[in-house]
């Protein structure tokens, strides 16, 4: 049962990855809420031997998946600051010199 939560919660955070890198925030974001439902049915205690590590190497697996679609978030968090401070610029300008 266990394992095939993580593999679950595995499958949701490569999708969700995907969903990064093509920009799709909105798909991002309901798979992150069905991957926290699988999250809280989880239960490790009491896995050992093979299960455990296998267990540990889901979680590995997650983080790293995790921890890539962080750095796409934050790529697009950067470009969108950037399309703020022009669009503040740009309204600053008209304000200044108007429609010329």
């Amino acid at each position: 049962m266990a394992q095939d939560l993580l593999d679950d919660i595995v499958a949701l955070a490569e999708a969700m990855l995907t969903a990064a890198g093509e920009g799709e925030w909105g798909v991002l974001v309901a798979l992150e809420a069905r991957r926290a439902e699988l999250l809280a049915a989880l239960d490790l205690s009491g896995k050992e031997g093979t299960e455990a590590v296998h267990a540990t190497k889901r979680i590995r697996r997650i983080l790293e998946l995790d921890r890539q679609a962080g750095e796409l978030a934050q790529q697009h968090l950067h470009e969108l600051a950037g399309l703020l401070n022009n669009t503040g610029n740009q309204k600053k300008l008209l304000a200044a010199y108007g429609g010329v």
